[in-house]
């Protein structure tokens, strides 16, 4: 490999590493919003986007530009193809994020449905898997890449033990609707942040064994 590029490699892994620290904070916020029903706290999460979607731009030139202008071969070119995945799944994060805030903007002026006992146990496995991905990148640890893909089980789980458990209180009584609906999409939205984790440990995977594995080929990424 040449210097040149491998210093844009290293540059790259900087960025991504930046950029997933301030999803795992986005991550983290949205549910502090939801916890404390704090509107100035939602409205920072909206307002950040603006600052990822252009952060993820920049990522995504800086990733094309080195394929064009460096030429990598085998697993350099698979490493920069991994973080130009990674950078959109990373995006959509962020974007899920602000889908929380929104929704907790909803419901903001008024009392929680329940207790919040699944809903950070999500947000907890969805910024541990996101971690221990971005360690696997970049240590090469396929082992930790791969024990944090079975952790997104564990959100499937809590997504479902959520979901009938606000249906019960939506049958119990029709005023509980409006909040027990918006706690059932915030947990989607989870849902699918840890469908997104999972994509960039398949990154890592790929980007040092050259095998695209997908761990559920039925389920729909988002």
């Amino acid at each position: 490999m040449s210097e040149i590029l491998e210093r844009k490699i290293v540059s790259l892994k900087e960025m991504v590493s930046n950029l997933v620290s301030i999803v795992s904070d986005q991550i983290e916020k949205s549910f502090i919003a939801l916890k404390d029903r704090n509107k100035e706290l939602c409205k920072e999460i909206i307002e950040k986007d603006d600052y990822i979607d252009n952060y993820s731009m920049d990522l995504e030139r800086e990733c094309l530009e080195t394929i064009a202008t460096q030429n990598p071969k085998a697993e350099h070119l698979r490493i920069i193809s991994a973080i130009l995945f990674a950078n959109i799944d990373l995006e959509r994060m962020a974007d899920h994020c602000v889908d929380i805030a929104e929704i907790t903007l909803t419901i903001a002026d008024e009392p929680l449905l329940k207790p919040l006992i699944d809903l950070p146990r999500m947000k907890d496995i969805c910024i541990k898997m996101l971690v221990d991905s971005l360690k696997a990148f970049l240590n090469r640890d396929l082992k930790l890449a791969r024990k944090s893909i079975d952790e997104d089980d564990k959100i499937d789980d809590l997504n479902d033990q959520i979901f009938r458990e606000l249906l019960t209180y939506m049958l119990e009584d029709p005023r509980n609707i409006k909040r027990a609906n918006a706690l059932l999409q915030i947990s989607q939205h989870y849902e699918r942040i840890g469908d997104h984790a999972t994509n960039l440990c398949e990154r890592a995977i790929y980007a040092y064994e050259g095998v695209m594995i997908k761990t559920n080929p039925h389920k729909p990424r988002y």
